[in-house]
This record gives C-alpha cells, structure tokens and sequence, in this order.
C-alpha cells in the first residue's frame, strides 16, 4: 500500500492537465471534472492512498 499527501492547488493542476488529454474515457473524464470541481485551493492537504500492483 502507499499514501501520499498533496496540496489542493497541485492536485488541481495535475487533474487539469489529465483533462487537456484527448484520449480519456467519458467516465473517467467525467470522474476528474466532478472531483477538480469539488477541490478548492484552501481546502487541506489531499490524501491518496492506494495498494501496489506485485
């Protein structure tokens, strides 16, 4: 497993970036606009967590 803390700000412009991309599935494009929708830049820091592939 993994976890990482990220600021608001960066995860924002990373989601922004994924979104520039022509070749994302409409749920997954779906998926990053709700959540960049959701995040604001005062919010606090973003914890992903998530398990390894072996």
């Amino acid at each position: 497993y993994f976890t990482y803390a990220m600021e608001p700000i960066e995860l924002k412009e990373l989601l922004e970036e994924s979104l520039k991309k022509d070749d994302l599935q409409p749920d997954v494009r779906k998926r990053i606009t709700e959540l960049n929708a959701k995040l604001d830049i005062n919010d606090n820091n973003v914890i992903l967590a998530g398990k390894l592939k072996k």
